[in-house]
C-alpha cells in the first residue's frame, strides 16, 4: 500500500512539472509569433512605403514572398501559410490572419477576430508589448 501511495506521489510531481513545462512552451510559442508578425509588419511597411513613393502599389507575391520569408514551423508552434490562408497555430489551435485592405490602396495591416480567438489575443497582447 505504501508503494502504491509513493508511485501516485511520484506521478503527480512529474505530471505537474510536465503542465507547467507545456505551458511555458506556448508562452514562448505566442511570444515568438508576436516578434514575427511585428517583424513582418515593419517589412510590410517599408514595402508599401518605398512603393508610395514611386507612385505604385506593391503586388500581392510580393507580399506573400515577404510573409513566406519569416515563415516558423515546429510541432507547437507555426506560422504561414495553409491552404493558401496566412495561419498561426500554437499546440494545434489556430487562427486565420488578413491582411486590411486587401487591394494594397492604404497602409495594410493584418488582423484577425481578437475577441473570439484566444490564439489571436495572446499574439496580439504580447504584440502591444514588444
Amino acid at each position: 500500500m505504501i508503494e502504491l501511495v509513493f508511485v501516485i506521489a511520484v506521478l503527480g510531481v512529474l505530471s505537474a512539472t510536465l503542465i507547467k513545462q507545456l505551458d511555458f512552451s506556448k508562452k514562448a510559442c505566442y511570444t515568438k509569433l508576436a516578434h514575427t508578425l511585428g517583424t513582418i509588419q515593419e517589412q510590410l511597411s517599408f514595402l508599401y512605403t518605398r512603393h508610395s513613393l514611386l507612385g505604385s502599389k506593391p503586388t500581392q507575391s510580393q507580399v506573400r514572398a515577404l510573409i513566406e520569408a519569416h515563415t516558423l514551423e515546429s510541432k507547437q508552434c507555426r506560422l504561414g501559410f495553409v491552404r493558401n490562408r496566412f495561419r498561426a497555430e500554437v499546440a494545434g489551435v489556430g487562427v486565420n490572419f488578413t491582411l486590411e485592405p486587401s487591394d494594397l490602396s492604404i497602409q495594410p495591416s493584418f488582423k484577425c477576430p481578437f475577441s473570439r480567438n484566444i490564439v489571436c489575443r495572446e499574439i496580439l497582447l504580447r504584440n502591444k508589448r514588444l
